[in-house]
């Protein structure tokens, strides 16, 4: 899938590198996607992502290049 990034992670994330959204989740409504292995991506970028982890409303994804 693919995932919208809205911006850097905080670094006491624990590995994510950057917070956005998939297509399916609203901005300020539904919950947020956490991407790690994205050190190459920048705020705006729609990148792929491979989805690890579904915690209640909040997605992990593995930036895939």
């Amino acid at each position: 899938t693919v995932a919208l990034v809205d911006g850097v992670a905080d670094p006491a994330e624990g590995g994510v590198t950057h917070v956005g959204r998939v297509q399916w989740q609203a901005d300020d409504v539904d919950g947020v996607t956490f991407v790690t292995h994205g050190g190459w991506v920048q705020p705006g970028d729609f990148v792929p992502v491979r989805i690890t982890d579904i915690r209640d409303y909040d997605f992990f994804a593995e930036a895939l290049r």
